[in-house]
């Protein structure tokens, strides 16, 4: 052990050497978490991503690793925070272990009413644990998935061990063998807003459902496809909607452009290059530089236009 972390600080001092001071920081502080990552054990605690508090769960490799390095969302997260407000409330579909529902809920004097949508019942009930552990009294985690109507689905939840952020209804044959198949409620938008939210304005929906988004918007409120509709955050990722027999078009079908403007924004582009920018959507799109994609849809009714003035320079 010691040696590992003695070759670990001869690299760090040899970025240092070499004038590389971005590498050398974060060298040091993956050090510095492996360190309190290996002191904890098995005991969940609190730490920070930007600014929010999260909480570490030690037994979860997600968890671990999300702690490590970070999430790959904060041009996302900084959108949020640009556009919600006091008194507004926040749909999280596809929670998972809360990077967003945690950054949402621990701003905005905690007066954000958050509810967290996971279909595995065993991470929806860690949100749950995390916000009592981050005293968040403003997060509802619910364990559902999320589809056009009411009823049940069959679920592949990961196993033990596995990576949690592929779980979905329709996986990847060559991977099979990481889940198992579980029968788990399925709710819509409209029935969870009248329910767990019943005369909050909701003014941000975050859609990352694994292919399943087009059922998602299916069951949504007429109203949320209008003008004055929410901000949503869609992603788009072309292989796990055709296997769920969607396309891109299924989910722009429900954002037409007199009521957004859509943008679109790369995640893991394919060549090297500067950090991807978000870029204005297009008919012509051929949705082939990147792994996959956000959709931002921004309402353009009169009642926005402070909130679209707030994010302007984001999307400049």
């Amino acid at each position: 052990m010691s040696m590992r972390i003695g070759a670990k600080l001869a690299t760090a001092w040899g970025l240092l050497a070499h004038g590389q001071f971005s590498l050398f920081d974060r060298q040091v502080r993956l050090l510095w978490r492996q360190r309190r990552l290996r002191r904890a054990g098995t005991r969940a605690f609190a730490h920070t991503i930007a600014g929010r508090r999260y909480i570490c769960f030690p037994d979860l490799p997600d968890s671990v690793e999300q702690y490590l390095n970070g999430g790959d969302d904060a041009w996302e997260l900084k959108l949020a925070r640009r556009w919600l407000q006091p008194g507004d409330a926040f749909i999280d579909g596809g929670a998972n272990l809360g990077l967003y529902t945690h950054a949402v809920a621990g701003g905005f004097g905690g007066r954000v009413e958050v509810l967290a949508l996971e279909a595995s019942p065993h991470l929806a009930a860690r949100l749950e644990l995390a916000a009592d552990l981050l005293r968040e009294r403003n997060v509802q985690a619910v364990p559902v998935a999320v589809g056009a109507e009411t009823g049940e689905v069959a679920f592949h939840l990961a196993k033990p061990g596995r990576p949690t952020t592929s779980q979905s209804m329709h996986i990847d044959a060559a991977t099979a063998g990481d889940y198992e198949v579980r029968r788990v409620p399925v709710r819509s938008l409209a029935d969870l807003a009248a329910t767990r939210l019943p005369g909050r304005n909701v003014a941000l929906v975050k859609l990352d459902i694994e292919g399943a988004e087009p059922l998602a918007l299916r069951g949504a409120p007429p109203a949320w496809r209008d003008v004055d509709g929410p901000l949503w955050l869609v992603e788009i990722n072309l292989t796990v909607l055709s296997r769920n027999g969607y396309g891109a078009a299924d989910v722009l079908a429900h954002f037409p452009a007199g009521r957004f403007e859509c943008w679109l924004l790369p995640k893991y582009p394919l060549a090297d290059g500067p950090p991807a920018r978000p870029r204005p959507y297009r008919v012509s799109e051929g949705f082939a530089d990147a792994r996959f994609y956000n959709l931002i849809a921004v309402p353009l009714g009169a009642r926005a236009a402070p909130r679209r003035a707030r994010i302007r320079t984001l999307l400049a």
